[in-house]
This record gives C-alpha cells, structure tokens and sequence, in this order.
C-alpha cells in the first residue's frame, strides 16, 4: 500500500512540474520570446538556479 501511495504521489508532482512547464512556455510564447531553446537550456537553467559554474556533470555540487 505504502508503495502505491509513494508511485501516485511521485505521478501527481511529475504532472504538476509538467503543467507548469508547459505553462511557463506558452506564456513566453505569448510574451514573444522564442520557445525553441526550452528543451535544450536545462542545463545552464539548473546551474543558475544553485549557483553552479559548470552545468557538464552533475555528480559534484560546488
């Protein structure tokens, strides 16, 4: 039981991390910024958000 409950909490905060993702985008969108980098600036988005340099490995948090 304690597991099924784990699985649906971790499917419910996936899907709210998603709706908020595709939010974000398409507000950009309507702000006129480009969208296409989305995908592809989540590494240096991660490293901005922790104050990191280097965005190539994530194993060493520094």
């Amino acid at each position: 039981m304690t597991i099924l409950l784990v699985l649906d909490m971790t499917r419910r905060i996936r899907r709210t991390r998603y709706r908020a993702e595709v939010r974000e985008r398409l507000e950009a969108e309507v702000a006129g910024e480009p969208a296409d980098g989305a995908a592809t600036d989540e590494p240096s988005r991660r490293a901005a958000e922790d104050g990191r340099a280097d965005v190539g490995d994530d194993t060493e948090r520094g």
